[in-house]
């Protein structure tokens, strides 16, 4: 989330010669596998799936492996990969775990499949967006009839720019500086505010939401 982009730039300015060096060796290695950026998909999707984490590292190794470019469609393929086999094991084959999502979250859950019932694909788009973790998100995805895995698939797609730039651009800059650019920056801070505007407007349906639940 906004925490992970605002860390990573704090990093960058105060250890990036640290950083860099302890990377890249990671970098060489991989670039001497043949399929090394299979390991690193691999990897991506694996941790796409809960309770594991590590996603925003290996964005950002990918962005210093890889590049932007093959970086981003590295972190955006293998996360909606992993992410689908969470959608699909919740809807079909976890039942009990589903349940049990369910009552761990059940003073938010019932409030949040009001809200997206009531927004509907623009709003599965918005908190796809959202520094909400796919690792709540998915799940109660998941678990409504209402969306497909079409619709799913759609919201993810939309959002992947805004998602996973950031993280991945982290990468790039600590590779190399030299790759900063002005609009390199400003896709950024665009990305980490229209992430926080999100955000913002998502909690505010949630807060409308629970009061009319509240009210009936």
């Amino acid at each position: 989330g906004i925490f992970v982009f605002v860390l990573a730039s704090i990093l960058i300015a105060i250890f990036s010669h640290r950083l860099q060096r302890n990377l890249d060796p990671i970098a060489q290695k991989l670039q001497h596998i043949k399929a090394g950026w299979l390991i690193v998909c691999s990897l991506i999707a694996l941790v796409s799936i809960p309770p594991l984490f590590g996603h925003e590292f290996l964005a950002a190794v990918s962005g210093f492996v890889y590049g932007m470019s093959n970086g981003f469609l590295m972190v955006m393929i293998s996360s909606i990969v992993g992410e689908s086999f969470v959608y699909f094991g919740f809807r079909y084959f976890f039942k009990g775990q589903l349940d049990r999502f369910r009552e761990r979250h059940k003073e938010n859950y019932g409030v949040f499949v009001g809200v997206v019932e009531d927004g509907g694909l623009l709003m599965l788009f918005l908190i796809r967006m959202s520094i909400i973790p796919p690792h709540f998100s998915t799940p109660l995805f998941s678990s409504l009839e209402t969306i497909t895995w079409a619709r799913w698939m759609m919201a993810n797609a939309l959002a992947s720019p805004v998602k996973f730039f950031p993280p991945v651009y982290v990468g790039v800059l600590l590779r190399d500086k030299a790759h900063n650019s002005i609009m390199g920056n400003i896709a950024f801070v665009l990305s980490t505010l229209i992430t926080v505007g999100t955000m913002w407007f998502i909690v505010r349906a949630y807060r409308a939401k629970r009061q009319s639940m509240e009210d009936a």
